[in-house]
């Protein structure tokens, strides 16, 4: 919109709103899709449907049969869901694939602390229809449950522009901590009346920590872990792969995350715990915790 708003010399000759563009790339994106691409796409999802019943799959299609955004969870992604679901992360990343869809993974943290999977989606836009669609599209496929904390990236760059926040923030341990430093520094720098930080502030107890010292998180606090599952993926597929090779890649991707899981599992059941005092507590919770979550213990 800024390119748009400099070329024609202000908003107001520009024609069109943000949405009206992200829904003309939209558009663009549905026609770009090479012939066969989609078909494949679609074959793929009904193959690995048949070949193991707790895949689940959805794909939005226009009036005129072209495709749109898709979901995709494989068995494993929502059994671990269910074990691990407590907390979710996701982030959006570009560049995945030929038509620059935007890649939503849904991600979460297992008994190892690693990085593990609760499906994912190819969007055609970053509409608020479109995530809505998402959301509702994910929680019907981890059976209607819903996870006790959403972690996203609304809010990260906020203390990363604004250093003079970032004690303020990250620092304040209780809540009236919080209050007093941050009105003190709203006097201090003359923003009481600065629309923006008004609504981060109405939303506080959302992205605060000291609003979410009793919220569970499994150790997560920011979009970090998608972050570096978007990194990960990004070994197995590249700007120019078309969205029917995408899911195979991604399914390579899964197979090799699941394989490090395995290796903990291994390293648990034939390594013994290495025990700091004589204390029952730490015996019985080297017998029950994995040998990462024991270290941490």
């Amino acid at each position: 919109m800024s390119v748009l708003s400099k070329e024609s010399g202000g908003d107001f000759n520009v024609g069109c709103i943000g949405k009206d563009v992200e829904n003309f790339l939209g558009n663009k994106r549905r026609k770009l899709f090479e012939e066969g691409d989609a078909q494949r796409l679609y074959a793929y999802f009904l193959d690995r449907q048949c070949k193991e019943p707790g895949f689940v799959y959805s794909m939005q299609v226009d009036e005129n049969g072209c495709m749109g955004s898709c979901f995709w969870a494989d068995a494993r992604s929502r059994a671990a869901y269910q074990y691990f679901g407590d907390v979710v992360t996701f982030d959006v990343t570009y560049l995945t694939n030929i038509y620059k869809m935007p890649f939503v993974p849904f991600s979460g943290v297992n008994h190892h602390h690693q990085t593990i999977m609760f499906g994912c989606a190819l969007l055609v836009n970053e509409t608020v229809e479109s995530y809505i669609w998402l959301l509702r599209t994910w929680q019907e496929a981890m059976l209607g449950r819903a996870p006790s904390t959403i972690i996203t990236d609304d809010d990260k760059a906020m203390a990363k522009a604004i250093s003079e926040f970032r004690h303020c923030i990250h620092e304040t341990i209780t809540v009236d901590e919080f209050e007093q430093e941050w009105s003190s520094i709203l006097a201090k720098y003359g923003l009481v009346d600065n629309d923006w930080l008004q609504n981060l502030y109405n939303r506080r107890d959302k992205w605060v920590p000291a609003y979410l010292r009793t919220t569970f998180c499994a150790g997560m606090s920011t979009t970090q872990r998608s972050e570096s599952m978007n990194k990960f993926f990004k070994d197995y597929v590249r700007s120019s792969t078309m969205v029917s090779d995408f899911v195979h890649q991604y399914e390579k991707a899964l197979d090799a995350r699941y394989f490090k899981e395995k290796e903990k599992d291994v390293c648990t059941k034939s390594t013994r715990a290495i025990m700091k005092t004589l204390w029952k507590i730490e015996k019985d919770a080297a017998s029950i915790y994995t040998r990462k979550s024991f270290m941490i213990f």
